[in-house]
């Protein structure tokens, strides 16, 4: 770390914590990662918390991860060297339903998403209405053909989102364990 200069950041947030401590290890032992800092705010050891968590219902606890990303977001900001064109959140599975949240909830935040094999109905109901405030935000969303029913919703947010103007795309990988899954 050179504090000289401005580094990219990659965000991790929480939805399964095995899967973000995953993605954290595999991620900080790439060297492609090496010059950039990475923050995974662990966000589900909070969540019993009922001043900061008061409404255990799901939109309003993702809303509130939302608010609490943010706050890690600012925290890493104020406290390093990050580049703001280069910040990126990365999450799979329920982490990317709250990565895609946040992105439209705070574009300006953000210089990319990418969702992997995110659950596409949470993104939908969620997104889909405040798709135009990723217009400024490169997003991509990887996912595995074998979860072939949420693929299809998967395609259809990427052409809905590339309708608006979004720089979009949809990138599927793994086995094609469904026929018309591609």
């Amino acid at each position: 770390y050179d504090a000289r200069r401005r580094h990219p950041l990659l965000v991790l947030p929480d939805g399964d914590t095995d899967d973000a401590d995953a993605a954290f290890a595999r991620f900080a032992g790439d060297p492609a990662f090496a010059d950039v800092l990475l923050l995974r705010p662990e966000i589900d050891a909070l969540r019993d918390d009922r001043a900061r968590f008061p409404d255990a219902g799901a939109l309003a606890s993702a809303l509130t991860t939302v608010e609490v990303l943010r706050q890690a977001l600012v925290v890493a900001r104020l406290g390093f060297a990050v580049d703001p064109e280069r910040v990126m959140m990365f999450g799979r599975g329920r982490a990317a339903s709250l990565a895609a949240l946040y992105a439209v909830t705070f574009p300006d935040d953000l210089a990319a998403v990418v969702l992997d094999t995110a659950p596409a109905g949470e993104v939908r109901d969620a997104c889909l209405p405040m798709l135009r405030n990723l217009a400024g935000v490169t997003v991509r969303s990887l996912h595995a053909r074998a979860a072939s029913s949420s693929l299809v919703e998967a395609r259809a947010m990427v052409e809905a989102a590339r309708a608006t103007g979004v720089d979009a795309a949809l990138e599927p990988y793994g086995p094609d364990a469904a026929v018309g899954a591609s």
